[in-house]
C-alpha cells in the first residue's frame, strides 16, 4: 500500500486530506487522487518493458555473436 501512498504525500492536497480525515465520522469518499498514480504507474510500466526489451536484446546479441564466431 505504501507504493501508492508515498508519492501522494508530496502533494499539498493529500496533506490537507490526511489532516482532515481524522475528524470525520463514518465513511469518507475520496476521488481524484488516481491521476498522480496513473503517471507513476505508466512510468513504472515503461521501465519494466524497457528492462525486458534490453534483456532480450542482450540475449539475441550473445546468440548472434556466438553463431558468428562458429561460422
Amino acid at each position: 500500500m505504501k507504493t501508492f501512498t508515498e508519492p501522494l504525500k508530496e502533494l499539498k492536497e493529500f496533506e490537507t486530506l490526511s489532516a482532515g480525515v481524522h475528524d470525520l465520522r463514518g465513511i469518507a469518499q475520496i476521488s481524484g487522487c488516481i491521476d498522480a498514480e496513473t503517471m507513476r504507474g505508466k512510468w513504472e510500466l515503461r521501465s519494466i518493458i524497457m528492462t525486458v526489451f534490453q534483456t532480450q536484446m542482450r540475449s539475441l546479441h550473445s546468440y548472434l555473436r556466438i553463431r558468428h564466431t562458429r561460422s
